[in-house]
């Protein structure tokens, strides 16, 4: 199985021991401005502040969020009447799509002690429930 990720802070410690990854950074910004170019259809009416080049400054965004940057902004624009994307709005779909991102679980969504011993507790019935089925399977073999 082959996935990908940007956020691999986020693995599970114990998911991480089981996979191998290989670290892609996210794109410089040589790279940011060929994938805005890419990304920017020549159809779509562009204010004249809309460049590669000032999108390529953004920091701290993959192929995927400008692609998913630019469809957000073409959408939001024509759902207003818009008839020309501006700057603004790509730059505002960023930061939607930054604010998004899946980060680091605050200390006020971890579990409480009593709710990590009660799923521990669950999970030890299950695997003994699992191991006393196997047995069972395995006298009846």
């Amino acid at each position: 199985m082959i996935f990908s990720t940007n956020l691999v802070e986020n693995y599970d410690k114990a998911f991480e021991t089981r996979v191998r990854n290989i670290n892609f950074p996210l794109p410089d910004k040589s790279c940011r401005q060929e994938i805005w170019k890419r990304h920017l259809p020549t159809q779509l009416p562009l204010a004249t502040d809309v460049t590669s080049e000032r999108l390529a400054e953004v920091e701290d965004v993959c192929g995927r969020d400008i692609k998913n940057a630019v469809i957000d902004a073409a959408m939001r624009a024509a759902r207003k009447g818009k008839k020309i994307l501006e700057l603004s709005d790509l730059l505002d779909s960023i930061e939607r799509i930054k604010a998004a991102r899946i980060n680091d679980k605050s200390d006020s969504e971890k579990l409480s002690p009593q709710e990590e011993f009660k799923i521990t507790e669950k999970v030890k019935a299950a695997l003994n429930n699992k191991e006393q089925e196997t047995n069972t399977l395995d006298r009846l073999n």
